[in-house]
């Protein structure tokens, strides 16, 4: 990301944010070195029995119709995925979009503000299942 290191404004910010110098360092090593994680499928048809990938361990958060798997699976390049059969995010995503599982399934409507690029809205469809979902 920083072909030069981090610019003066950036070190100022953050050796006021992180007084700790390990904290700092880890901070502005997460900013200029980038990494690809996990990735989720959120299941928008039925997930098949057997799978072309491999798929992690449950955690407690995760809804029934997400699974994890690695960063070298390329589920996003699959036929699976094409054909619509799950959405692809990244983990995170996957982790905000858990809290929509406590909302009723009766909901009529779901407006999602935010929905670029579409994990949210693909959760609160299979998990709410509204007449009408508003992607903004």
């Amino acid at each position: 990301m920083f072909k030069e290191g981090p610019s003066r404004n950036l070190l100022k910010l953050a050796e006021q944010v992180f007084p700790d110098k390990g904290e700092r360092d880890a901070f502005l090593d997460a900013l200029m070195h980038e990494r690809v994680s996990d990735s989720a499928l959120i299941w928008i048809r039925e997930r098949p029995e057997k799978l072309p990938f491999t798929i992690k361990e449950a955690t407690s958060w995760q809804a029934p119709f997400v699974d994890r798997v690695g960063k070298d699976e390329r589920a996003g390049a699959n036929t699976l995925h094409e054909q619509g059969a799950y959405y692809c995010v990244d983990t995170s995503s996957a982790f905000m979009a858990a809290s929509l599982v406590d909302i009723s399934r009766n909901s009529h409507l779901v407006i999602d503000m935010c929905a670029s690029p579409g994990g949210k809205s693909a959760f609160a469809w299979v998990q709410i299942r509204p007449e009408l979902l508003i992607a903004n």
